[in-house]
């Protein structure tokens, strides 16, 4: 993608955008917001660093790139965790500069930013002062010779290693980014704003700088990292890859790229170009282009997005709707298959208005118990015709909130003729239950997990129940999708949702309650079963190694041998810059701080998944269908118990304590998943058959059943599988009414359809349960049509039918 890279000054934008280099986008401008008056040098702002705003201005030069810069007018005034538009704002500032920038280029596709863990950045987090920093002594030092204080002070005082929580701000002088020049200071003032015995704040005010020409002046020029120009601009390209994943393992320590700093105030009289080569530096600052926006460049959202979606309009009325709704205790589930009055040709037109014709009467029978579609959970979106993806997410849009929707899965099946799409869609059953949902919705790439492809979250929660959304091997730095095979997918699928888990207090695989995978282009059968299972066991038992799952698309394998921004005469200074990080030999006078020694190998606390430990095995389904979203060959939706609020918080008081707890065994359980209980069991006869349980007494039962099905049969089938999840249910202290979802997967059948096996199972259960007060409503629930079903993925004869009932209730308000 064409990208305007955000830059501060800071290293995690420079960084970044060397980031959005390794994965093949392209940086064609630069975006920065600085101080409406000149003599302003650092802002009340949660939003922005404007540390050597002074210094940003040479960054086109450096670059060779424009850069657009926009003062900041507004200020801090909405300070909510999800952002609305507000009059005067400072993120105002940021719309009118994107704004800006698209008109000026309008191929800009994507923007690029720095913040590494601030969702008050992304979506805006109050920033809080370190301790230890001593700005007499640390100001001016390189992050290379401050990375081991800087570890020190995180074991001490818990701060972030990387300024995440505003313990220090950054400089950078020179990156790869900066092709042709690099920025010297060549005088600072130290100002103390805060004189604080125990934790001063002080800024560097740069008092003058100079750039430095990059460009070869000779065979014996030396490079700043000590090797000369030669050696190191006649390298091969195709050399350099080992070098530039070097770079990304050294986090945020690469030497001679960042400085540490504060914020400078008057900077009127910076401009001394002392260098050896001031022709060439003339000649760069002439050609750059600085671009100031217009204090009165104010524009709506709508400039900034190709998305037009609302201006169509979609026809409800010739859709017929009947929803199947039920509000139990804790959720409602609703279902609805949208069938046209005349059947004509399948189209994603037609496609986009029956999934708006289905989620109106859904957002009506929901408007009768005071809810909306706001507070969804989860959503199944079944196309009959997954060539209509884009066109069901167009439709889809405009029924859920841009931030914080439900999470969801998609994939095609085969619905009945003038169906072209059905829909699952579950929610809490009151305003006040609705209170206590989760949502993690990350919309930016990242090299994180995959950034959503519709208009969903990645994952919700309530009461320690973890709904994630279905994962495809997408590469989250690239969002290509893998091509290496059905192995590699999956377990690119596995890592994602591993990642997604983690930001959600649980640990996958030791979280893991159930598990549907859904195979697309696969030969059914044993074989695939096997090697579903055998990936699986592996995941459940050791997790996925990191370098296994993070493999690049071959596309991309081109673009990782070519990551750098290169100069024009082809030398590679992301590799340059990796190599001068390890001649880096500035150290940090320590004396005063003899005890404080660098941590090794520190992963910061949102990074790690909670201590659980599995005592039972997770229900594992495996399902055939005709095609997945993006042509995937795996799709991976797993449900998971998370740490509840209350040992969520115990953890994080303990979580300082990691060899005590490690030695203890400690387990952050919640207290009804340590009481799980897994049940397994066959049935004989004629609907030869088995089943598996897991419950948790009075709070969580899921349970499948699996039964190959004849059509003289189906009646005495159906009353087996009523009788078996209603006896696991009630065995469990669960009723009907705690129904979270009930799905039969059925194989595609012309002698058995699929609305007959849903007839039969209406009956027998209100057959069944005339008299059971408990039971006598029957659950929502649905049907749905795949080529093959069951662990071993099988398929039957014509004349049979293979189907897997799963059922999982859930009491949240116990």
């Amino acid at each position: 993608m064409k990208v305007l890279a955000l830059i501060s000054g800071g290293k995690d934008s420079c960084y970044n955008s060397m980031l959005c280099c390794h994965h093949g986008h392209e940086i064609i401008a630069l975006g920065n917001l600085f101080p409406a008056l000149d003599g302003t040098d650092e802002l009340d702002s949660y939003m922005y660093q404007t540390v050597g705003h002074q210094v940003v201005a040479a960054y086109a030069a450096c670059a060779s790139l424009p850069l657009f810069r926009r003062r900041l007018i507004g200020s801090t005034k909405q300070q909510a965790l999800v952002y609305d538009t507000t009059e005067g704002d400072e993120v105002e500032d940021l719309l009118a500069l994107l704004s800006y920038a698209r008109q000026q280029l309008p191929q800009l596709e994507a923007v690029s930013c720095g913040a590494i863990a601030s969702d008050y950045q992304r979506l805006r987090v109050e920033q809080v002062a370190a301790m230890g920093l001593k700005p007499q002594q640390h100001l001016g030092k390189t992050l290379a010779a401050m990375q081991p204080f800087l570890h020190s002070l995180r074991r001490l005082y818990e701060c972030n290693v990387c300024g995440e929580g505003g313990e220090y701000e950054s400089l950078v002088l020179d990156c790869p980014m900066f092709k042709h020049a690099r920025i010297v200071l060549d005088k600072w003032d130290i100002v103390l704003q805060s004189p604080d015995s125990f934790a001063p704040v002080g800024l560097l005010h740069p008092v003058a700088f100079h750039l430095e020409s990059k460009r070869q002046h000779g065979a014996n020029h030396t490079q700043p990292n000590g090797r000369s120009a030669a050696s190191t601009e006649s390298a091969d390209v195709n050399q350099m890859s080992d070098a530039n994943n070097s770079l990304l393992q050294l986090t945020e320590s690469v030497a001679r790229t960042q400085k540490l700093t504060a914020v400078p105030q008057d900077a009127a009289h910076l401009a001394a170009h002392s260098v050896t080569s001031q022709a060439a530096v003339d000649e760069l600052l002439a050609s750059s282009t600085v671009i100031e926006v217009p204090a009165d460049m104010v524009l709506s959202p709508n400039s900034l997005s190709d998305n037009h979606h609302a201006d169509g309009q979609l026809r409800a009325a010739d859709w017929q709707t009947h929803v199947q709704l039920q509000q139990g205790v804790d959720y409602v589930r609703a279902v609805c298959c949208p069938q046209q009055l005349i059947v004509s040709p399948p189209s994603g037109e037609a496609t986009a208005e029956a999934l708006h014709a289905a989620l109106l009467a859904v957002s009506q029978e929901l408007a009768a118990l005071s809810l909306k579609l706001d507070v969804v959970l989860f959503v199944h979106l079944y196309l009959a015709d997954m060539s209509h993806f884009a066109a069901a997410n167009g439709a889809y849009r405009r029924h859920f909130p841009a931030v914080s929707p439900a999470a969801r899965a998609c994939v095609e099946v085969q619905l009945l003729p003038g169906c072209p799409v059905m829909l699952e869609v579950l929610l809490p059953s009151t305003v006040e239950g609705a209170q206590g949902r989760r949502v993690l919705h990350v919309q930016s790439i990242s090299r994180w997990a995959p950034c959503c492809i519709g208009p969903y979250s990645q994952a919700t929660s309530l009461g320690s129940l973890l709904h994630v959304a279905g994962q495809i091997g997408l590469d989250p730095a690239t969002m290509q999708l893998l091509s290496a095979g059905l192995r590699h997918q999956l377990i690119r699928c596995l890592k994602s949702c591993q990642d997604v888990a983690v930001a959600c207090q649980s640990d996958l695989s030791n979280g893991m309650l159930a598990c549907t995978i859904y195979l697309a282009q696969q030969p059914t059968g044993l074989e695939t079963g096997q090697l579903i299972s055998s990936c699986m066991s592996t995941f459940l038992s050791s997790g996925i190694d990191d370098d296994f799952a993070n493999m690049s698309p071959p596309a991309q394998a081109a673009a990782n041998a070519d990551c750098a921004i290169h100069s024009p005469d082809g030398s590679n200074h992301c590799a340059a810059a990796a190599l001068a990080a390890t001649d880096e030999s500035e150290s940090v006078d320590q004396s005063d701080d003899s005890s404080m020694t660098a941590d090794a190998d520190i992963v910061d606390d949102y990074l790690k998944p909670p201590v659980m430990h599995r005592h039972w095995q997770p229900l594992v389904l495996a399902v055939g269908v005709p095609a997945l979203p993006k042509g995937a060959l795996v799709e991976v939706q797993p449900m998971a118990c998370t740490v509840d609020a209350l040992t969520a918080q115990q953890a994080a008081d303990t979580s300082s304590d990691e060899e005590v707890d490690s030695q203890q065994g400690g387990n952050h359980l919640s207290s009804w998943a340590s009481r799980l209980v897994n049940r397994v069991g066959s049935i004989e006869g004629d609907s030869a058959g088995r089943w598996s349980s897991l419950t948790s007494q009075g709070v969580y039962c899921c349970c499948q059943v699996e039964l190959v099905v004849c059509k003289d049969s189906l009646d005495t089938v159906m009353g087996h599988v009523v009788h078996m999840l209603s006896s696991l249910l009630a065995g469990a202290s669960l009723t009907a009414q705690n129904v979270v979802s009930l799905t039969a997967y059925a194989q595609v059948s012309s002698t058995i359809p699929s609305s007959q096996v849903r007839s039969s199972f209406h009956a027998v259960w209100k057959a069944q349960h005339t008299h059971e007060l408990p039971f006598m409503v029957v659950p929502v629930w649905s049907v749905v049509p795949m080529t093959g079903t069951g662990a071993d993925l099988q398929t039957q004869a014509d004349s049979k039918t293979h189907i897997c009932f799963r059922l999982v209730a859930h009491r949240y308000s116990t």
